[in-house]
């Protein structure tokens, strides 16, 4: 399954780089704005109806390398920040990873 789905995000993804600490890691994945309804499922409080932060985006991720909240992550010539991270496993090894990322300054 994971090797399917690598080869999804190759095919279909964009590149991005990643900082974890002091190492950059180049990867493919599959990133998309997140829009006002499904943005809600992921927040634990919840805004006015149909409003959404500017900014906000999920990310779908190669297992590896492991990522973290907080890490720095670059697309397109923006930047970004890890706002949270969950890792999706098959059969008790990590398939890919989800993370709602959000745009920050510079």
């Amino acid at each position: 399954m994971r090797e399917l789905l690598e080869k999804m995000m190759n095919r279909y993804g964009i590149s991005l780089s990643v900082t974890i600490g002091k190492e950059t890691w180049n990867i493919r994945g599959i990133f998309q704005p997140v829009f006002s309804k499904s943005r809600q499922s992921m927040e634990r409080s919840y805004s006015a109806l149909g409003t959404a932060p500017k900014g906000q985006y999920l990310l779908i991720a190669p297992a590896e390398p492991t990522m973290f909240m907080g890490c720095g992550l670059a697309a397109k010539g923006k930047r970004y920040r890890l706002r949270r991270v969950d890792t999706v496993y098959h059969q008790d090894k990590p398939v890919y990873q989800w993370c709602l990322c959000e745009e920050t300054e510079g």
